[in-house]
């Protein structure tokens, strides 16, 4: 066995799928709440996750970061204890989220990517662009690196190809070429 699938053997053990009913048919809480195994492998997945969830449980080697495969007509979201690196991954037909550590970060299918964390968005655009956005600033980049642009609700500041331009608003501006 070569050195990388021994590491991939050592990190998952099996999986199940499962079908867990939310809710019993008479309106309350499921009594099974880890679910039904599927003996022949094919199981619905339902419009309404609430009422009933198809999921695939990967268990792992070690048994504490056992993966969640969660089924959904529009997405899959994939979860697992936060200790265990990544929280969850949510997989849409036109873009991939992850979450780390409470950093949520888009993957969308242009090749673009977001991030965000505590009210701050960072984009870096499919042509390498960055943006980056807080409450009190915008920064930005061009994707070849040539022009950087800073925005406060009281200035404004710039250095481009021709020059650098710093401009308080409302008040005077500087120029230095």
């Amino acid at each position: 066995m070569n050195p990388v699938a021994r590491r991939m053997a050592a990190i998952w053990r099996s999986a199940r799928l499962r079908v867990v009913n939310r809710r019993v048919r008479t309106g309350g809480e499921s009594r099974d709440p880890d679910g039904v195994v599927m003996m022949d492998a094919r199981a619905p997945i339902p419009a309404d996750p609430e009422e009933r969830e198809t999921m695939l449980v990967v268990e792992s080697a070690d048994q504490d970061r056992d993966v969640n495969i969660k089924l959904r007509p529009h997405r899959m979201v994939l979860q697992r204890v936060p200790e265990a690196g990544w929280d969850r991954i949510v997989v849409e037909e036109r873009t991939v989220v992850v979450l780390v550590n409470g950093l949520w970060i888009w993957i969308h299918q242009d090749g673009s990517v977001s991030r965000e964390r505590d009210g701050g968005l960072t984009q870096i655009d499919a042509d390498g662009a960055v943006v980056k956005t807080t409450d009190s600033v915008e920064a930005a980049m061009s994707a070849d690196g040539v022009e950087l642009t800073r925005r406060t609700s009281s200035s404004l500041a710039a250095i481009r190809e021709d020059g650098m331009v710093a401009k308080t608003r409302n008040g005077p501006s500087s120029r230095s070429d």
